[in-house]
């Protein structure tokens, strides 16, 4: 099988790219010039390119998002229960909520454990 490389390697440089590849598959552009623009100054990469996740607003101002429960806190002048916002994940783990380009914070909302109490019966 290792034989078999370098003869692979030769057919590739030597017929397969000359001959097929540049000859049938090669398209030449219509026009030099490029057609490429900046993205515009004030976009962030991060926001471009990251995990966009929906979810809907319980009616208590609450969303699930990665196995737990977060309390929106916006400002935003209206409710937002039964709207959906996106969470943005970014690389490095973290996250933030949006309603539509509005930055909404959030706090973890810890539940109490339910204590059973052992009476006699």
């Amino acid at each position: 099988m290792a034989k078999r490389r370098p003869a692979a390697n030769t057919y590739v440089a030597e017929r397969f790219l000359p001959e097929y590849w540049n000859e049938r598959l090669t398209v030449v552009a219509q026009d030099e010039v490029s057609r490429y623009k900046q993205p515009p100054v004030q976009t962030s990469l991060a926001e471009v390119f990251c995990l966009k996740h929906e979810r809907q607003v319980r009616s208590d101002h609450t969303i699930s998002y990665g196995n737990e429960t977060y309390k929106l806190v916006s400002g935003y002048a209206g409710s937002l229960k039964g709207h959906r916002v996106t969470v943005h994940e970014y690389e490095d783990k973290s996250w933030r909520a949006f309603y539509g380009t509005i930055l909404l914070s959030s706090e973890l909302v810890r539940k109490e454990k339910r204590r059973w109490d052992r009476r006699p019966a």
